[in-house]
């Protein structure tokens, strides 16, 4: 493989010795720069075993950085082949990829959950299906490793985090058409700064990792954008009737109501969706709490009665589940009915049995966001009564500190101390008078 045209041209516009018809040269103090221009980010030690094959010599032709860029390139190929060949089946559920070991490093080996591709392959079907600039690209299949090959050129990821976070990334600095290496290459490197500002962990990722399919990285970066997106309006300020929202049974007056919104104004994502949970279960009357996202769920019965509280009435949500014996069958009728108010997504009803955490989290994550179903009449009850906390308290307090430090004045005391204040007044203005009549004389 070769370097294009439109590579050479970058090359031309940063090296003045490199020529658009691919004769010329550049230093070699700048093949680092001139491989990272064509999408290849080589480090220093690579760098230099690279280098070796030329010699002494202060120059290298185009040529020869062409020589480059296809050992690169198959370089590239070998390693994933290399983790491909690496995959261990460890169940039904899982495998492992013995990882790449990095220069000198030893080798890591990381489990893959099969339900996780299928859940985040099913995730982008359904977020991006409609998006015109990918159809090349959609659907994504659930297996055969297929989300490892179509995120590698950027599109999906950069889509991925404008769903997560709203034009975080300008449509017009996404390269779309004929895209190449270095193209690729240029939409993982915005898509992972973008995902940086938004708030994501790529410490140890770059581009080269996801264009070469690593599992582990690509899932990793692909959770932290859906979670993101997912949690992004679950908090005190965004989301309406969170007062309601109590940790335990708290007295109506003022003072609990103020420590209560307080308090939920602390507290994590995943806090305030057990705390949903288990307002929607108290309203339906139900003595179960729900505590965490794996044991509590698997048996469905939470899901059941939370899906059967915030569904819209029309939608036919039933109780019907719970008559199933089985969890796998019973979380089976119970996605059905999750599936009548569109919210299906993220789980299997084996994730449910099983209780896969970040699945599950997900899962009812999704559905806070699409029924939140928390009572709109009274919401700012409790922001009002915070305010007027804030307003009261200082003029009680300045009450009492009035009371306090003015002592009692009677009729008699306030007619004499008038009558000195005005007789000295009467001094002033005789005083004052004096003083102009004499500038006059």
């Amino acid at each position: 493989m070769t370097m294009n045209f439109e590579m050479i041209s970058k090359l031309e516009e940063k090296f003045p010795w490199v020529q658009s018809n691919g004769e010329g040269y550049v230093f070699r103090d700048d093949v680092g720069e001139a491989l990272k221009t064509i999408g290849f980010d080589v480090p220093g030690y690579q760098l230099r075993d690279l280098m070796e094959r030329f010699g002494d010599n202060d120059k290298v032709t185009v040529t020869q950085l062409n020589e480059l860029y296809a050992d690169l390139m198959e370089e590239k190929g070998s390693h994933v082949q290399q983790w491909q060949k690496g995959i261990v089946r460890v169940d039904e559920a899982s495998y492992q990829v013995q990882g790449i070991a990095g220069h000198g490093a030893d080798q890591v080996v990381h489990t893959i959950r099969i339900a996780e591709e299928v859940a985040f392959s099913s995730w982008i079907n359904d977020e991006l299906g409609s998006d015109p600039d990918l159809k090349h690209l959609l659907p994504v299949e659930q297996d055969n490793g297929d989300l490892y090959k179509k995120v590698q050129d950027g599109l999906i990821m950069c889509k991925l985090i404008n769903i997560a976070h709203p034009d975080t990334i300008e449509e017009g600095d996404i390269n779309k058409k004929n895209l190449n290496t270095y193209s690729k290459l240029e939409n993982l490197n915005l898509a992972l700064k973008s995902c940086s500002k938004i708030g994501c962990n790529v410490v140890n990722i770059d581009a080269d990792d996801i264009s070469k399919g690593k599992p582990h990285l690509v899932l990793g970066i692909i959770w932290q954008i859906i979670r993101l997106g997912l949690f992004r309006h679950i908090n005190m300020d965004e989301t309406h009737g969170m007062s309601f929202l109590k940790s335990d049974e708290l007295d109506d007056d003022d003072s609990d109501a103020v420590a209560a919104v307080d308090e939920k104004r602390q507290l994590s994502p995943e806090q305030i969706v057990i705390r949903w949970v288990n307002y929607h279960l108290a309203n339906a009357k139900i003595d179960i709490k729900m505590k965490n996202f794996t044991s509590d769920i698997t048996d469905s019965t939470i899901y059941t009665h939370l899906i059967k509280q915030i569904a819209p009435r029309e939608a036919g949500v039933t109780l019907a589940p719970l008559n199933e014996e089985g969890n796998i069958k019973r979380a089976t009728l119970m996605l059905n009915e999750a599936a009548k108010i569109d919210c299906r997504a993220f789980v299997t009803p084996e994730d449910v049995a099983e209780g896969n955490y970040k699945l599950n989290l997900a899962f009812i994550a999704n559905l806070f966001g699409k029924y939140p179903a928390l009572p709109q009449a009274n919401t700012e009850d409790a922001e009002e009564i915070v305010e007027n906390k804030i307003v009261e308290e200082p003029i009680e307090e300045m009450k009492t500190l009035v009371v306090a430090e003015s002592p009692l004045v009677t009729t008699d005391d306030f007619k004499h101390r008038l009558v000195y204040f005005l007789f000295i007044m009467v001094g002033v203005l005789i005083n004052h008078l004096v003083i102009t009549l004499k500038r006059v004389i």
